[in-house]
């Protein structure tokens, strides 16, 4: 385990997609390719929270991971103190903020919640337009989609 923030013992153990030990050879300790594991370290790393990281190999997930979270998906934070853990890094994000945000001179982050989200449909709508057939009625359809959320969201838009 790795380990991150400030320089006294760990408040939070984070589990993130990554390459741990005896993992492929020249990986051994990487981040995985993962934003939200990126994000949940980010956050720890802003707050100077002390912490300690775990990389979990998603194709060799220990069985805890599915146990106490039955998606299995990464990050999971634990809360050393309390013994709390949280699946999500949306619900890591805004404990993180309840319990920290703004104190200590630092500035808010912001909860989830009071952040505007855009067209929250404009990624499916951009996968469907990407997985379908070029020249198909589907792909035409999809396209409309698509460009129906950008024209909700004119901030998204030059």
């Amino acid at each position: 385990m790795a380990t991150g923030g400030g320089s006294q013992g760990p408040e939070f153990e984070v589990h993130v997609l990554g390459h741990p030990k005896g993992g492929p050879e020249g990986h051994e300790g990487q981040l995985g390719a993962c934003p939200f594991s990126h994000r949940v370290l980010l956050l720890l790393e802003e707050r100077e929270l002390p912490y300690t990281v775990d990389f979990v190999d998603v194709a060799r997930k220990p069985d805890w991971v599915t146990e106490t979270n039955p998606e299995g998906t990464l990050p999971i934070l634990r809360d050393c103190a309390s013994g709390q853990l949280l699946h999500d890094s949306d619900a890591i994000s805004d404990f993180l903020e309840d319990k920290y945000g703004g104190g200590d001179g630092k500035r808010s982050l912001r909860k989830l919640g009071d952040c505007p989200q855009p067209a929250p449909q404009l990624w499916p709508k951009f996968l469907a337009y990407l997985g379908a057939e070029a020249g198909s009625q589907e792909e035409a359809a999809a396209r409309r989609e698509l460009e129906e959320q950008l024209q909700a969201s004119p901030a998204l838009l030059p």
